[in-house]
């Protein structure tokens, strides 16, 4: 499966895509669940949810998406832990609810285990670029395509974290009292 994401020129979506064409690995591990939970900080004024209150489930269902055909009840467990949802460094969103940062720790659970494997720290930022001289129109997407476009950006790092951990079964603690 590919997928082409296509930004407007004047931004560009630092992270995990940039204007690219994302080719989802054919190997890799298997996804069982996803669970996102947005954990903002509210004593910085966090009011994302206010703008954003689906960003859990659209966020769940869009790394389900990416993972496509990859799902499995062997699969690994995906906890999202949303921290921030800001627009140049400040939670407390404006106007439309805008926001140029989405980031949070995943963490990847192996089927039938309590602790994760593996984790990782995912920060998306969309910056402003310059506009090239030789630009015929500079497009800036509308509020629905960059909230897709975020997220999109998230799920993508995310199943690549998955397709790259190292699929090597994690011995439980229960099976480490056994053999002992």
């Amino acid at each position: 499966m590919t997928r082409t994401i296509l930004f407007a020129t004047g931004f560009a979506l630092a992270g995990a895509i940039a204007a690219s064409t994302v080719a989802f690995a054919e190997d890799g591990n298997m996804l069982k669940k996803v669970e996102v939970k947005a954990e903002l900080d509210d004593m910085k004024g966090a009011n994302a949810l206010e703008y954003w209150p689906t960003i859990e489930s659209d966020l769940a269902k869009v790394i389900e998406a990416e993972a496509g055909s990859k799902v499995s009840e062997e699969g690994y467990d995906v906890v999202v832990s949303l921290k921030e949802v800001s627009l140049s460094g400040s939670e407390l969103l404006t106007g439309e609810g805008e926001f140029n940062t989405l980031s949070g720790w995943v963490y990847f659970i192996p089927s039938g285990e309590q602790v994760a494997q593996d984790q990782q720290d995912i920060i998306i930022k969309a910056v402003t670029a310059p506009v090239p001289d030789d630009a015929i129109a500079v497009v800036v997407p509308g509020k629905p395509v960059f909230y897709q476009a975020m997220l999109d950006g998230f799920a993508i790092s995310t199943i690549d974290r998955l397709n790259a951990l190292d699929s090597t079964p994690v011995t439980s603690n229960k099976e480490n009292r056994e053999s002992n």
